[in-house]
C-alpha cells in the first residue's frame, strides 16, 4: 500500500502603509501530522482509502459488561492488564503492555508470517497449561497482546513465548471471534498501519492503547 505525508508551505506577509515600517515576508515548509493511505483490505474492516492525524494515539474499547458478544475476550484482557499474576505464562516481574495510561502502547503488526508465529507461540502456552485438548467444547486460544501486534508472543520475545509479557487463555470460540471482529473494525476505523519491520529492533507499526469497559 502507499502512504503520503502532507507537506504544507505557509507564507506570512505583513505590511504597514505608513511609509516608514519595513514590510515583513516569510515562507516556511511545515510537515503536517497528517497521513493519507490506500491500504485497501490489508487495513482491516473499513474504507480502502483515508487519512489520519498521526500524532493521535487511539484507544480500543472492549466491552466486558454482562451480555457483551465479546465479554470473555474483554475479561481476559482485563486480567492480563490488571492481574497478570493470574495469567500464563507465569513468571516474577511480568508486566503486560497496552493499558491506557501505562505509557506502553501496542503497535500494529501487518506481517502475516510474524502474526502467525505469534499465534503459534500462544497456542503452545494454551497446550502447556490446559493440555492438548484445551479446545474441546468450542474453545479457542485467545491471546493478549494480540497476534497482530509487535508485542505478540513471538515477535516480542525473539521466539521464546515462555518469557512473554502477555497472556494466552482458552475462551469461547464465538466470543473470541467477536473480539477479533471488534479489533479489525478498530484497525479500519483508526487506519492503523505498519511501516515497521519485525526483524529490526525498535521498528514498529502505529501505536494504540486498550481499555476494558466494566
Amino acid at each position: 500500500y502507499k502512504t503520503v505525508d502532507l507537506l504544507a508551505t505557509m507564507s506570512l506577509n505583513a505590511e504597514y502603509r505608513d511609509g516608514q515600517t519595513i514590510p515583513y515576508n516569510n515562507a516556511a515548509a511545515v510537515l503536517n501530522a497528517s497521513r493519507f493511505d490506500s491500504a485497501g483490505s490489508l487495513l482491516g474492516n473499513g474504507k480502502h482509502h483515508g487519512a489520519v492525524f498521526t500524532d493521535f494515539v487511539p484507544v480500543l474499547d472492549l466491552n466486558g459488561r454482562a451480555g457483551s458478544d465479546h465479554e470473555a475476550e474483554a475479561k481476559h484482557v482485563r486480567d492480563a492488564l490488571q492481574r497478570p499474576e493470574l495469567t500464563f505464562p507465569s513468571f516474577v516481574g511480568k508486566g503486560v503492555p497496552g493499558g491506557v495510561g501505562s505509557g506502553r502502547p501496542l503497535h500494529r503488526l501487518m506481517n502475516a508470517a510474524a502474526a502467525n508465529q505469534n499465534h503459534t507461540g500462544s497456542v503452545s502456552i494454551c497446550r502447556d497449561v490446559w493440555g492438548p485438548d484445551y479446545a474441546t467444547g468450542g474453545m479457542e486460544c485467545d491471546e493478549y497482546p494480540f497476534r497482530s501486534t509487535y508485542e505478540g508472543s513471538s515477535t516480542s520475545t525473539n521466539g521464546n513465548p515462555a518469557r512473554w509479557h502477555g497472556s494466552a487463555r482458552p475462551i469461547d470460540g464465538a466470543q473470541n471471534g467477536q473480539g477479533g471482529t471488534a479489533l479489525s473494525n478498530f484497525y479500519g476505523a483508526q487506519r492503523l498501519l505498519d511501516n515497521g519491520d519485525p526483524a529490526v529492533p525498535g521498528s514498529y507499526g502505529d501505536a494504540f492503547y486498550v481499555n476494558v469497559l466494566t
